[in-house]
C-alpha cells in the first residue's frame, strides 16, 4: 500500500499506529486504492 501511495514504509506504519497524520489528498488516493469513501476509513 505504501509504494502504491508513494510513501515510505516508515510513515505508513506511523499513519496505521497514530503516531503521523496523513494529508487530504493522501486519504482520497487511499479510498481510491481501496475503493471505499473517506467515511468507511473515518468511522
Amino acid at each position: 500500500m505504501a509504494e502504491s501511495l508513494e510513501l515510505s514504509v516508515g510513515f505508513t506504519s506511523q499513519v496505521e499506529r497514530g503516531i503521523a497524520k496523513m494529508s487530504l489528498d493522501t486519504l482520497i488516493d487511499l479510498c481510491d486504492i481501496l475503493n471505499c469513501s473517506a467515511g468507511d476509513i473515518i468511522c
